[in-house]
């Protein structure tokens, strides 16, 4: 997170009490665990090193589990049989994240090709997806200031992928990886690619209440159509995970997304915050804010006092 002055740093952590996910209170905390650190020609791990633990979860391809680095650091793998990844699609999830270091992006750190099942191995994130931090874990208990914070996470890695022209195709709240203090992370990156437009070609189903219109009816995806599916990212986390256009099944959804008609804010909800959201819905993708822009207006929105 960024700041014009050294006053805005102060304002924002005496509001929130930390700076991004560290209380001011403490020492942000540091680790002298080794990890495996990423290379740029060298990402291939030893399955001798890797230990698997538990099942925590279904990828697109196969099972993700819990395991072990060496016996020491803990971490996340995908895994997946050649035979269940058409055109390569699941490493190809690791070409697109070998590169990227981010804060708010989950850390490739390595793959074991050699031997079927093939793994993807990340860093592992301890309070597993937003959504399900949102609806049965802490996140329930969540203040507006600390539910805002977390889309500002988001939005701040979604910025990142953005100026690295990588089109997500896939934000939700399934998506993105809770750590501890509410630490967010974007992950999932089977549907992003590397591109400034993407046109699809697969018949992989869409998450129709999270995609772009134009998306639906053209298949084309940009950074612009990850913003669309950022707002609706941000409604899943005001309402604590409820699921979009509740109550709509997805031709219903599209018929009347269509029409125009998109999802009203809760009663409890700032009006300015729902203005905010309502703009990554425009119809016109060029009229909708970037993830930069987002990034900024959320990460000074209880500083501002126009949206107090």
């Amino acid at each position: 997170m960024e700041f014009d002055s050294l006053t805005d740093l102060v304002q924002h952590c005496l509001w929130h009490g930390q700076i991004g996910s560290c209380p001011i209170s403490t020492p942000c905390p540091t680790t002298t665990t080794e990890v495996p650190q990423p290379h740029a020609e060298i990402w291939e791990i030893s399955r001798d090193n890797i230990k698997l633990l538990k099942k925590i979860g279904q990828g697109n391809f196969g099972d993700v589990f819990k395991a072990l680095w060496k016996d020491s650091v803990d971490v996340a793998v995908k895994t997946a049989k050649k035979q269940s990844m058409p055109d390569d699609q699941f490493l190809r999830e690791a070409d697109t994240m070998k590169n990227l270091q981010h804060r708010n992006i989950v850390q490739l750190l390595g793959v074991c090709t050699k031997e079927d099942p093939i793994y993807i191995i990340t860093e592992f994130v301890c309070n597993g997806s937003l959504e399900h931090y949102l609806r049965h874990g802490e996140g329930k208990g969540l203040e507006l200031a600390h539910l805002i914070d977390m889309g500002t996470q988001v939005a701040a890695g979604m910025e990142y992928l953005e100026d690295n022209n990588v089109i997500h195709r896939d934000l939700r709240s399934a998506n993105v990886l809770v750590g501890e203090r509410n630490l967010c992370k974007v992950a999932d990156f089977g549907m992003a690619r590397l591109e400034s437009i993407y046109i699809a070609t697969t018949s992989r189903a869409m998450p129709v209440r999270w995609t772009a219109i134009e998306a639906i009816d053209t298949q084309e995806f940009t950074s612009q159509s990850d913003v669309w599916s950022f707002g609706i990212l941000m409604t899943e986390i005001l309402t604590k995970g409820r699921l979009p256009y509740a109550g709509w099944d997805n031709p219903t959804v599209i018929a009347q997304v269509r029409r125009g008609i998109r999802m009203a804010p809760d009663e409890d909800w700032p009006e300015p915050l729902y203005e905010i959201i309502k703009r990554c819905w425009d119809r016109e993708p060029q009229r909708r804010p970037t993830f930069k822009y987002l990034s900024r207006i959320f990460s000074g929105y209880f500083a501002d006092s126009e949206y107090c």
